[in-house]
């Protein structure tokens, strides 16, 4: 697992090669590692396309809109950031203009406290159900 900035963005690489993100020239570019997941930066939006019907995504205004399909991965972009939820320690998330990273891994979920405000309190919730452990810590510190 590595986090790593790219251009101001964050690019994150789950564990167990169900997927593998790369922020390319302020766009997000993802390639899925097993044939996971297969993405495509354009435009600064992000236009996915499952393999093997595990993940559908599409970039609407330059932000993210996912659905898992499979209950594989459901993320949903809000304002140019992106919340992720991961089912079964499934997911890596990438923040998109260096909003968020989130990780979901072995049933554990990183998450950027200084993104977490009322506007998302859903995304808490959400991730409590599927993660034994949450922690909060600022990126910023990495």
């Amino acid at each position: 697992m590595w986090v790593e900035g790219v251009g101001g963005e964050v690019a994150c690489e789950g564990v167990g090669g169900e997927v593998a993100s790369e922020g390319v020239g302020g766009e997000v570019a993802s390639e899925g590692v097993g044939g996971e997941v297969a993405s495509e930066g354009v435009g600064g939006e992000v236009a996915s396309e499952g393999v093997d019907g595990e993940v559908a995504s599409e970039g609407v205004g330059g932000e993210v809109a996912s659905e898992g399909v499979g209950g594989e991965v459901a993320s949903e972009g809000v304002g140019g950031e992106v919340a992720s939820e991961g089912v079964g320690g499934e997911v890596a998330s990438e923040g998109v203009g260096g909003e968020v990273a989130s990780e979901g891994v072995g049933g554990v979920c990183f998450l950027d406290k200084g993104e977490v405000h009322s506007q998302r309190q859903w995304l808490l919730l959400e991730m409590a159900q599927h993660y034994d452990t949450i922690f909060l810590f600022p990126l910023s510190k990495f």
